[in-house]
């Protein structure tokens, strides 16, 4: 056993006050925690309950629209979203030999101080090198990879190289099958090897994104004027997403769900316009409401029709 060090534990449902309606039995939130000696790790946690709702993306309904065919799934999965159960996991996991290193985040760079000017910061190092591996099987998540030394693993969809993903996105049943790659060992226990051909500094960097993904639409402003891309029109709405950082996402919702989740008229998109929508397509948005649902911040946006000459004022979202 390892001696545990200190930490410090923030918690995202902490940081909100809780309503009825929230069940930390089904739900998920983002941790953060803070070593003695500055390192940072951020995990995504899901409760066990919370699974089945999870491929239905966005309403977290199971039943409404179409689920995900994958999904990447979280860093911890807990009974319940509680402080003291989550101090007892961290806990028990620094003593068995520490976090997961690509939960590591990259130190901060917001060091501004004239005074600190010469001082040099050392980045956290991580003992790692890449091995020679080989693909050799197929599962619903990505590869089976078998390393020359002989260790067999996975390699899920978010830990490859754009070439390996495209490989596994192919129709082609047998893509990918025993090309050669260079991987790292990111996980090697009981549950089996985990595998990535991402850095250390590479996945710690993904992971803060995301980080900073949720901290963007947390400080997102309502009556923001957008460009976004409709990725997915589904029955209950579009989602959108901004091409460029902070790629903020959100929703044009029809006129049902917005009376379902009591949100301001303007959001709903009339008919005639909903009926022209189309995936793929670039649309001019303003942030019109800001839900807090499922521990994160939800954006539903209604569409901006600039005014014209020859037209007058209309229903919102509902233009000509």
């Amino acid at each position: 056993m390892f001696e545990v060090p200190e930490f410090e534990l923030w918690l995202e449902f902490e940081a909100w006050e809780s309503g009825p309606e929230d069940d930390p039995t089904d739900d998920f939130c983002n941790i953060e925690v803070t070593l003695a000696d500055g390192r940072r790790y951020a995990l995504d946690v899901w409760t066990y309950d919370f699974v089945r709702r999870a491929p239905y993306a966005w309403s977290y309904e199971a039943g409404v629209g179409e689920p995900e065919e994958y999904l990447e799934g979280p860093d911890l999965l807990v009974a319940r979203l509680d402080r003291g159960l989550l101090e007892r996991a961290i806990t028990k996991m620094l003593a068995e030999g520490g976090l997961n290193p690509h939960w590591l985040c990259p130190p901060d760079d917001d060091d501004d101080d004239d005074d600190d000017d010469d001082v040099a910061v050392e980045r956290p190092t991580t003992v790692e090198e890449a091995v020679t591996a080989r693909i050799v099987d197929r599962f619903g998540r990505g590869f089976v990879v078998e390393s020359e030394a002989g260790l067999v693993g996975q390699l899920r969809v978010p830990e490859m190289s754009p070439l390996t993903a495209n490989w596994e996105r192919s129709g082609q049943k047998y893509a990918g099958i025993g090309q050669t790659i260079e991987v790292y060992v990111v996980e090697q226990g009981d549950h089996g090897v985990i595998f990535s051909e991402l850095s250390a500094l590479s996945r710690a960097a993904r992971d803060c994104k995301r980080a900073d993904w949720l901290r963007a639409h947390e400080e997102a402003r309502v009556g923001t004027l957008l460009d976004v891309r409709i990725e997915h029109k589904l029955a209950w709405g579009c989602v959108c997403r901004q091409e460029g950082p902070p790629f903020l996402e959100g929703v044009l919702a029809t006129p049902q769900t917005v009376a379902e989740h009591q949100l301001p008229p303007e959001c709903a998109v009339g008919p005639q316009r909903w009926g022209r929508l189309l995936e793929r397509e670039t649309v001019s948005v303003v942030i019109a409401a800001k839900r807090w649902r499922d521990w994160r911040h939800v954006l539903y946006f209604s569409l901006y029709e600039p005014p014209t000459d020859s037209q007058g004022s209309g229903a919102p979202g509902d233009g000509p």
